[in-house]
C-alpha cells in the first residue's frame, strides 16, 4: 500500500451512498444503500535535484506544494524525513572507462605523429634567427 514519504498519508475505508430507488412498501425501502470502499490519498512520484543529487520521492500532493515553495534548506530538511541525510557536498565525479580505440583512430593518431616528427625536423634545419637591436 502506497503512503507519502513524508507525512505517512495513507488511503482511507469509507462508505459511498448509492442513490437510486427503492422497492415501494417496505421499511428502509427508499434509503440509499451504502457500500464500504477505499478512498485513496493522492500521491505523486516526482525528482528533486539537491546538489547534483536526484531524489525520487512519493509525496501527497500538500507535502508537494510545501516542497515546492520551500527553499532549499527547507527541502533538504523535508526530503531527510523521506530519504535520509542528505549531504551538502557535490558528489566526487566517477572516472570515464578508458575509450577503445577504432582503426580509423589509430590511423589519425598516425598521421599526427608523423607531421609532429616532420615539423620538428624542419625547425632543426633552419638556422635560428638572429634577434635585432631594439636600440640603434
Amino acid at each position: 500500500m502506497a503512503y507519502c514519504q513524508i507525512c505517512g498519508r495513507r488511503g482511507q475505508i469509507g462508505r459511498i451512498a448509492r442513490h437510486r430507488r427503492g422497492v415501494a412498501s417496505r421499511k428502509f425501502a427508499k434509503r440509499a444503500p451504502k457500500k464500504s470502499r477505499r478512498f485513496g490519498a493522492n500521491l505523486q512520484k516526482t525528482t528533486f535535484y539537491i546538489n547534483g543529487r536526484r531524489i525520487t520521492v512519493v509525496v501527497c500532493t500538500r507535502c508537494l506544494k510545501k516542497l515546492r515553495q520551500a527553499s532549499l534548506a527547507e527541502k533538504i530538511k523535508l526530503l531527510q524525513k523521506a530519504v535520509g541525510p542528505i549531504s551538502v557536498k557535490k558528489p566526487a565525479k566517477k572516472a570515464k572507462a578508458p575509450a577503445v580505440k577504432t582503426a580509423k583512430k589509430e590511423k589519425k593518431e598516425e598521421k599526427k605523429e608523423k607531421t609532429v616528427k616532420k615539423k620538428k625536423a624542419v625547425e632543426k634545419k633552419k638556422p635560428a634567427k638572429k634577434k635585432k637591436n631594439a636600440q640603434k
